[in-house]
C-alpha cells in the first residue's frame, strides 16, 4: 500500500499537468492572436487618428469593409465612402485648428486564427482652439479577419448602448498595455 501512494501521486501530477498545459497553451495562443490584432489594427488606427493620417486609420480596414451607424438611421458606408467621410471630418477639424485623440478598450474580445469579434469602448477627445476639450465615449462592435496574413477590420457597427468614462476605465486595455501593467 505504501508503494502505491507514490505511484498514485505521480499519476495525479501527470494528469494535472495534462489538463493544465492545454489551458495554458490556449491562453498563450489567444494572447498571441490579440497581440497580432493590436499590432495590425488598433495601434495603427490610434496612431493614424492622433497624427491625422488617413492612410493609417483607413488602412486598417479590409477590402469589403462596411461602417454601420448605431440605431435605425440607415447609414451604412462602404470602404470608399468611409475613407472619403473620414478624410472630410479630419479636414474640417484641421482647418478649425483642432486635433483628435482616441483611445480604445475592450468589453469583449473573441478571436480565432482567422476571425475576431470585439466589443470596443472608445474615448474621443476633440481639442479646438480657445475651447475646453470635448470628451465623449461610444461603444461599437468590430469584426475582423485576416487578409493576406494581416488582420483587417471588415465591419464596424456602432451601438446605441451608452458608454461613460466609468465604462471606459473598467474595460480591458490593449494586450501590450495590459501585459506592461500586469506582467
Amino acid at each position: 500500500m505504501l508503494r502505491l501512494a507514490p505511484s498514485l501521486a505521480a499519476l495525479a501530477v501527470s494528469l494535472i499537468g495534462a489538463y493544465a498545459d492545454p489551458l495554458h497553451a490556449q491562453t498563450a495562443e489567444r494572447e498571441r492572436r490579440l497581440a497580432e490584432l493590436d499590432r495590425d489594427v488598433w495601434r495603427p488606427f490610434l496612431q493614424g487618428v492622433r497624427a491625422d493620417s488617413a492612410p493609417l486609420y483607413v488602412g486598417v480596414t479590409g477590402r469589403d469593409f462596411h461602417w454601420v451607424a448605431p440605431g435605425d438611421s440607415g447609414r451604412v458606408m462602404d470602404r470608399a465612402e468611409y475613407d472619403a467621410d473620414s478624410r472630410e471630418v479630419m479636414r474640417r477639424r484641421r482647418e478649425a485648428g483642432g486635433t483628435s485623440e482616441i483611445d480604445v478598450r475592450f468589453l469583449e474580445r473573441n478571436v480565432t486564427e482567422a476571425f475576431a469579434a470585439e466589443k470596443v469602448v472608445m474615448r474621443y477627445v476633440i481639442r479646438l482652439p480657445g475651447r475646453e476639450p470635448q470628451i465623449g465615449h461610444g461603444i461599437a462592435h468590430y469584426f475582423s479577419r485576416k487578409e493576406d496574413g494581416v488582420w483587417r477590420v471588415q465591419l464596424r457597427h456602432g451601438s446605441t448602448e451608452r458608454a461613460t468614462a466609468a465604462t471606459f476605465e473598467a474595460a480591458r486595455p490593449l494586450t501590450a498595455d495590459r501585459v506592461g501593467r500586469d506582467g
